[in-house]
């Protein structure tokens, strides 16, 4: 089984050294044991030739030989030449993440005394948003939730009532005053007479979510 393993990846780890060949044939069969996809263990052996590849020089020539040998400037290397072909920072990272499992695994086998992958060399990444509902879907969304709910008609308003505040606050920020003026609103209330609000003047309504879905 090991022999067939080692020859279908062959031709992948072609350009490493033998004893490469063996730390990452190990590892690649740590993984299976684990029940790693196919998909997993194939991305290893693209992510340890992509790091090699984009080392220049004796870097190369040392890693090729010998991957225990690996250093930071080696991983920064590897950032700098991914970023330069235009990868996004979650691809960068994923990558990261592929290479930290990879020297984890050599440390835990006494190969290697110092992880070459630092917390620093991740990529922050975009933060997104929420995407605003339409009415329609909220609608829609509603009428899912009324066919399963079990309870009196007020219960199920009182839990259409919280869930829409709830959707309101995390998709309309717009709308995101006062809790108890968010409440009020759905109850058809203004928003001083709603209980806990806070006093002062309140000359204008908060916005009214759909009265379709009350």
């Amino acid at each position: 089984m090991e022999r067939a393993v080692a020859a279908r990846y062959q031709s992948a780890l072609g350009d490493f050294s033998v004893p490469n060949q063996h730390r990452i044939l190990q590892y690649r069969a740590l993984l299976a044991a684990r029940h790693s996809t196919a998909g997993t263990l194939a991305a290893v052996v693209r992510t340890l030739n992509a790091l090699r590849r984009q080392v220049t020089g004796a870097c190369q020539r040392a890693l090729t030989k010998d991957l225990t040998q690996t250093t930071a400037q080696d991983i920064v290397a590897c950032i700098t030449t991914a970023q330069a072909a235009g990868l996004a920072p979650s691809t960068i990272n994923t990558t990261l993440g592929l290479l930290t499992a990879f020297f984890a695994h050599l440390r835990d086998e006494g190969q290697i005394m110092q992880q070459p992958v630092r917390r620093r060399h991740r990529l922050l990444t975009p933060t997104v948003l929420p995407t605003p509902m339409p009415d329609a879907d909220l609608v829609a969304f509603f009428q899912v939730i009324d066919s399963v709910c079990i309870g009196t008609p007020g219960t199920i308003r009182r839990t259409r009532s919280k869930m829409m505040a709830a959707i309101c606050g995390c998709f309309c920020p717009a709308r995101q005053s006062a809790r108890g003026g968010v409440l009020a609103g759905h109850r058809g209330l203004h928003p001083a007479a709603a209980p806990g609000a806070p006093r002062g003047d309140h000359d204008q309504p908060p916005p009214q979510c759909p009265q379709t879905l009350l």
